[in-house]
């Protein structure tokens, strides 16, 4: 029989075999019988008739097109496979009654009957499943992705340790010096500069390490005008130069408690997503605005191509991203989030397909901002007293902390190990204060510390550490009269850290 005189209801001489009929219609399994070349379906089991929602008699009028999603040419080209015996399994999406469209397994076997040719195909829903391998391959993603985090974080931790001894022995030194220098001379400015550059270091060291989940927030009053400011010039020289960069900031704008660092990193990784999303053209906006009483907020707005619904309820969650794999990790917006609710504040973001996205950071506001990150009170270099014993292994520190305890009238006794502290206790030692590094060799400031706090249960303990993460806040938080000074740290923070512990009495 000719491919064209085949009448809906099966092939003449074979659908009307009994044995046909019971190995076929009856199967469980969903069937169709196929013509090879023209792609009409000649006859289907009760078995389709029920996965698919039409009848017998409705889906032997229907081509394969009309249930496969893939372009006809492309689904004659696969069929052609299957005539050939080049393939015979096939992942293909499907049209049911409904117009919903699942995922199925495809077993095609070719079948010559009076010269013509037909495939016998059996089809499997396999949508639970590959929907639960999809799953399984992001979750395998997002632990590769954690795993690189993780070691990231013990990578920058390491750093941390000796960056933030050299960043400590700088900050030191210039900060010392910039005290005793007159206000406009030349050598002034000049340890204002090194002073400003180990501060913007620190910073950057405290940013990394919070990333890596090692470094709390350091809060005090900021300004959000100075903060975007500062971010506009780092932007003006990166952005590619079709992009036109518009600060708009309010006047008299209230300050917000939290870390500059922190917020700055937030504001900086919405802004790159800003600029990914328009490409080379567009307008990047940065505001500050009072969105409501007791609010001061960050508006950052791009003319990208903004967000689709579904890819917006998705924006903020780990690892989403509609970038591709080398371009982006999907962590950016969600850790910008958790900066904005460590801050109290609250994250909005709106979008529309071709009209741009606007990012709202809103934070409660509170008593004025400092007018300088740098600057600070005076600091009256007068003599203190006290014996300050630093337990420390990097000489650079020793040098500089000789030089700040000197210059505020303290006595600096210091050693390189925990070992040798006890032993320098033992033998008759008595400090008022002891700065104890965590990160020494050998017995280590975590172990050195319960021992001094035996020897010397009556003694302020500060602990020095680049890493102020979740240990140390719980060594310091659990020991009594332990805190914490966190590396790098200036002449007028180590004499307010050294303020609590002046013998009373003395100027």
């Amino acid at each position: 029989m000719a491919a064209g005189g085949t009448r809906p209801g099966g092939i003449h001489g074979l659908t009307d075999d009994p044995d046909y009929l019971k190995l076929f219609r009856a199967a469980p399994t969903t069937m169709l019988l196929i013509h090879a070349e023209s792609g009409r379906i000649v006859d289907a089991n009760d078995a389709a008739s029920h996965y698919y929602g039409f009848t017998r008699l409705e889906m032997a009028a229907m081509a394969i097109t009309d249930l496969n999603t893939l372009p006809p040419v492309e689904v004659h080209q696969e069929r052609m496979k299957a005539v050939q015996g080049q393939q015979n399994r096939f992942d293909f999406r499907h049209r049911l009654s409904s117009g919903e469209t699942r995922r199925v397994e495809v077993h095609s076997t070719p079948i010559r009957h009076q010269g013509v040719e037909y495939l016998l195909s059996s089809v499997l829903d396999v949508t639970q499943l590959k929907e639960a391998e999809e799953e399984q391959h992001r979750l395998e993603a997002q632990l590769a992705v954690s795993q690189r985090m993780e070691s990231l974080g013990r990578l920058t931790g390491g750093v941390a340790h000796d960056m933030n001894n050299v960043l400590a022995a700088i900050l030191a030194i210039s900060s010392l010096h910039l005290e005793e220098q007159p206000e406009g001379s030349r050598n002034r400015r000049a340890f204002e500069v090194i002073t400003s550059a180990a501060q913007r270091g620190a910073d950057l060291m405290r940013t990394l390490l919070r990333m890596a989940r090692h470094d709390p927030a350091v809060s005090k009053p900021l300004d959000l005008n100075a903060l975007l400011q500062e971010e506009a010039g780092i932007l003006e020289r990166t952005m590619p130069p079709g992009i036109t960069l518009h600060l708009e900031l309010h006047p008299g704008l209230c300050p917000v408690l939290g870390d500059w660092s922190a917020l700055a990193n937030a504001v900086m990784n919405v802004c790159i997503n800003a600029i990914d999303a328009m490409g080379t053209h567009g307008i990047l906006t940065l505001c500050t605005l009072e969105p409501g009483p007791g609010k001061s907020a960050i508006l950052v707005s791009d003319t990208g191509h903004g967000m689709t619904e579904e890819v917006l309820r998705q924006a903020q969650s780990p690892f989403f991203t509609t970038k591709a794999p080398d371009k982006g990790t999907g962590l950016g917006l969600a850790l910008v989030t958790s900066t904005v609710r460590s801050h109290q504040g609250k994250l909005e973001i709106t979008s529309q397909p071709g009209s741009g996205t606007q990012v709202l950071l809103s934070f409660p506001s509170c008593l004025p901002a400092e007018r300088s990150r740098t600057s600070g009170t005076p600091v009256d270099l007068g003599v203190r007293g006290l014996e300050v014993l630093q337990v420390d292994d990097d000489p650079l520190l020793h040098l500089s902390l000789a030089a700040l305890a000197e210059a505020l009238g303290h006595h600096l006794t210091s050693v390189e190990r925990g070992e040798e502290a006890l032993a320098r206790v033992q033998s008759g030692l008595r400090p008022d204060v002891i700065l104890l590094d965590m990160g020494m060799p050998g017995l280590g400031g975590a172990a050195t510390l319960p021992e001094l706090r035996r020897l010397l249960p009556g003694t302020p303990i500060l602990l020095c550490t680049g890493r102020a993460d979740d240990s140390a806040r719980f060594l310091a938080s659990s020991t009594p009269l332990t805190g914490i000074l966190a590396k790098p740290f200036s002449l007028q923070e180590f004499q307010t850290a050294l303020a609590p512990f002046e013998p009373r009495g003395k100027a």
